[in-house]
């Protein structure tokens, strides 16, 4: 509202407010710094985009990174180059590796349009190496080389290459060796050539990068003979049992993982029907206490009201007519006179009571 109806001054009272509160967005930084720039105040718009950097940080800032830079280049151009440089500088030094692509190339661009090429190489050459992914690194490198090539020659490459092949992924290293390689046959270097071809081949599975064997196979009929030719096959043979064997041992390594994993599956699951019978066990012992105390309660008032039955109901069994009499008797020992009869009848024969009998 104060933009369209009201003066610059209370305008800027307003964005000033909002930034001295902390409740400025990253878009109201840029509205204001575009404001200042349409009045002229150029200054004034640089200084709303240094207030902006230092509310915010990354990755937010990252847009009033890259419009200050770009304006401030576009405006001054070489004229305040040293203060470019400063900005970019501090530009990345802040910035993550994973938004520092587009910061290095505007910066390499800045110095082969007003500044030396000399600085700008060396800028491309810290960016190679401080790129957060192995594919921006591998197009930080092919553009170096280009650049290179453009400023200084394709001599001044080789140097670059052999970085690269020093730092790039191994997965990379065969299209960059063939590359390196298309460089040295302009210069018609052959032996370097066919050293390269000979050190790119161990990072060159014939399954994958068949191209790069057919190369070698063409380099080798126009420029070698016999002997480099049975040498070139025999590093592909050798190459080609390397690749099969870690390709075997990576199977092996698979199957070995997934058999740990189902064996740790198989574990978690006779745990948790251990866990399981564990818990019906101790829920069967429960019942099986339970059932005990309570046939135990059962039985001790069955005890308890046969004993108020006893005592409460009259003894049927029992004559109140009966006479109790208690008597002691003596025990008496038997005469000796009957013992001494019998033992006489005893010793008495037949014929002896027959004769007595007569």
């Amino acid at each position: 509202i104060e933009e369209s109806m009201g003066t610059l001054r209370e305008a800027q009272s307003v964005y000033n407010t909002v930034i001295d509160l902390k409740i400025a967005s990253v878009q109201t930084i840029l509205n204001y710094a575009d404001l200042m720039e349409r009045n002229q105040y150029f200054e004034e718009a640089y200084k709303i985009y240094e207030r902006g950097i230092e509310l915010f940080g990354f990755p937010h800032v990252l847009p009033i990174w890259k419009t200050y830079l770009h304006k401030f280049v576009q405006r001054y151009g070489d004229k305040k180059l040293e203060r470019a440089r400063d900005l970019f500088e501090q530009c990345l030094s802040e910035c993550p590796p994973e938004s520092n692509k587009e910061i290095y190339l505007l910066y390499a661009r800045l110095e082969e349009k007003y500044g030396f090429a000399r600085h700008a190489m060396r800028v491309y050459d810290k960016a190679c190496l401080n790129m957060h992914s192995e594919q921006d690194q591998k197009e930080m490198f092919h553009i170096y080389i280009n650049r290179a090539a453009d400023l200084f020659g394709i001599t001044r490459t080789r140097e670059i290459y052999e970085k690269a092949i020093q730092h790039l992924n191994q997965r990379y290293l065969p299209d960059l060796c063939l590359s390196y390689i298309s460089l040295e046959l302009k210069l018609s270097e052959i032996d370097r050539a066919r050293g390269i071809f000979q050190y790119g081949a161990q990072f060159a599975n014939p399954k994958k990068f068949e191209h790069f064997w057919t190369k070698w196979h063409e380099f080798e009929v126009s420029f070698g003979n016999e002997d480099t030719f049975k040498e070139m096959l025999r590093i592909r043979r050798s190459v080609d049992v390397q690749y099969t064997h870690q390709q075997y041992n990576e199977q092996l390594m698979e199957i070995a993982a997934t058999h740990a994993s189902g064996a740790s599956n198989k574990k978690q699951v006779e745990n948790a029907a251990i866990d399981t019978s564990e818990n019906d066990e101790m829920s069967e012992l429960q019942k099986m206490e339970q059932q005990a105390m309570l046939r135990q309660q059962a039985e001790e008032n069955i005890a308890k009201q046969k004993e108020i039955e006893s005592v409460a109901a009259p003894d049927h069994d029992h004559d109140p007519n009966e006479i109790d009499i208690d008597i002691d008797i003596e025990p008496q020992s038997i005469p000796s006179a009957v013992y001494s009869q019998s033992q006489s009848a005893k010793k008495m024969g037949a014929l002896d009571r027959f004769n007595n009998d007569d």
